[in-house]
């Protein structure tokens, strides 16, 4: 009983907290899948097998990621990790984000592209497995969140903010709530601990760089 409490009480938390750290109300996007048949779907395996050799499409998301009310596509590609790779084990896939911008007539660009932002398919640990839960797109603005761990866990929001005057992506804001159930001696009070922190803490970091 105690454990489906803890549960359920995290699961609130982490609805919560998936509004409390972004700047902007959610908008999440369906992920559409590889099983899909469309020429979307055509034309981005196009560009992963042209552009990026050796990955596979794990999932696409769209939205307007430079504030000019076009939708363009957040590309979330993975391949087997290598042993000089920090993964959680032999079967893992390493993970490579790429903001992709609407050019028009189903065609779209590879403008920035980052490789350590989304943890392995196993580096949740233990109780997560895969930490990506979700990718919210909405004017200009593109947060990856991230949930790790089993009794303590850390559920993480990175936005990042188009700049029109630099044409990129800058990190925009880094927030992170922390919970342990070992801490929680009374069933009815749960313990977060949020941290965040602002371009005044970080200042101009490209989403290539981060």
């Amino acid at each position: 009983m105690k454990i489906s409490l803890m549960m359920l009480l995290f699961t609130l938390l982490f609805c919560q907290a998936k509004a409390e750290l972004n700047d902007f109300e959610i908008n999440q996007q369906p992920i559409s899948t590889v099983n899909d048949n469309t020429d979307t779907l055509k034309m981005l395996k196009k560009v992963v097998d042209e552009q990026f050799a050796g990955y596979s499409m794990l999932s696409y998301h769209t939205g307007d990621i430079t504030n000019n009310k076009v939708k363009d596509i957040v590309l979330v590609m993975e391949r087997a990790c290598r042993e000089d790779e920090d993964s959680a084990g032999e079967e893992s896939r390493c993970r490579t984000a790429a903001l992709l911008l609407n050019t028009g007539k189903l065609t779209f660009k590879v403008a920035s592209v980052n490789d350590k932002l989304i943890g392995c398919s196993y580096c949740g640990g233990a109780g997560t497995g895969d930490p990506l839960s979700g990718i919210t797109i909405k004017r200009g603005y593109v947060s990856f969140e991230n949930l790790y761990g089993g009794c303590y866990k850390t559920f993480r929001v990175i936005t990042f903010k188009y700049d029109k005057n630099k044409k990129d992506w800058f990190l925009h804001k880094r927030g992170t709530q922390d919970y342990n159930c070992k801490d929680d001696k009374n069933e009815e009070e749960v313990k977060v601990e949020t941290y965040i922190s602002t371009k005044k803490d970080f200042g101009w970091i490209r989403f290539s760089d981060y």
